[in-house]
């Protein structure tokens, strides 16, 4: 009978996980907006703010995701794709922290003593928890500051024996990369939204 539990558990658990791909989120989502900033440049800095993050196949040290899906929201949803003039100042995206944590101990008790009883019940067999803290400069054309906008996100993700968020459950540092990077996405999406509702003002300044 013991057997038979642990063969579903085990069975559930590898349905429920999805694979995390970081190509997936390079596609930055089209927000909508319009009356948007002038042509401007996009700048991402301080990589060495990336705390255990590090893709299985090194795609990190290749070519940064992050970078990527931040030049790609701002070419979508922030300036004027089609203004081929001159360029009127800097967006620079400086990730003050992005890591994350494997929450999953407690949970991992509750299965062993419950006798996998609790995940098939809809338990949590894994939780890992993302935090990040943004902050993107505004600048003139001359490197001149005009405002700076600040962004903070906190994401939990659960993984059990119906649903799932990352692949490989003996792979920790998969989970650990999706916890960070939708921490990243949320930040993110918050912070572009605050540059876009200062557009008109931005505007001013810029030009």
């Amino acid at each position: 009978m013991k057997n038979l539990i642990v063969l579903i558990c085990a069975i559930s658990l590898l349905s429920g996980c999805s694979t995390f791909y970081l190509n997936k989120g390079m596609k930055a989502p089209n927000r909508g907006f319009e009356d948007r900033l002038p042509n401007m440049e996009a700048v991402f800095s301080n990589e060495d703010s990336l705390k255990n993050f590090t893709s299985e196949d090194n795609f990190l040290q290749v070519n940064n995701p992050m970078a990527n899906r931040f030049y790609r929201e701002v070419e979508t949803n922030l300036i004027d794709e089609y203004d081929e003039g001159e360029k009127k100042g800097y967006l620079v995206l400086k990730p003050i922290i992005i890591t994350s944590a494997d929450k999953s101990i407690p949970y991992i008790i509750l299965g062993a003593f419950t006798l996998l009883t609790a995940p098939l019940l809809g338990a949590p067999m894994g939780v890992f928890e993302g935090f990040s803290e943004l902050e993107l400069r505004v600048l003139n054309s001359n490197g001149k500051l005009v405002k700076k906008y600040v962004a903070e996100a906190v994401v939990k993700n659960k993984i059990g024996a119906y649903y799932g968020g990352c692949n490989n459950w003996n792979s920790n540092q998969n989970c650990l990369d999706k916890a960070s990077w939708d921490a990243y996405e949320k930040a993110l999406s918050d912070v572009i939204e605050q540059v876009y509702k200062d557009r008109v003002y931005l505007r001013r300044k810029l030009n």
